[in-house]
């Protein structure tokens, strides 16, 4: 038998307000937009997981790094 994700999961959830909710609009998927933070956890996730096959000698480049640096999906945030 092969892997069934859990009934609940939901990884890309679309909402509206309160008050738009009551209008009647209902959420667009196709309004979706990936999140500042998501995106930083999800190159910190795969640059962590190339970290791991370069050391075991799977891969031998990380392209994670190689985006980070020239990437338009990676904001700096200003300190």
């Amino acid at each position: 038998m092969g892997y069934v994700s859990p009934p609940k999961w939901r990884p890309f959830v679309v909402t509206v307000s309160k008050a738009f909710h009551q209008t009647g609009e209902r959420p667009n998927p196709k309004d979706f937009e990936f999140s500042q933070t998501a995106a930083k956890d999800m190159f910190s996730i795969l640059g962590s997981f190339y970290n791991y096959l370069l050391q075991d000698e799977y891969v031998y480049m990380n392209p994670v790094a190689l985006i980070r640096q020239k990437s338009k999906f990676v904001r700096k945030t200003p300190r």
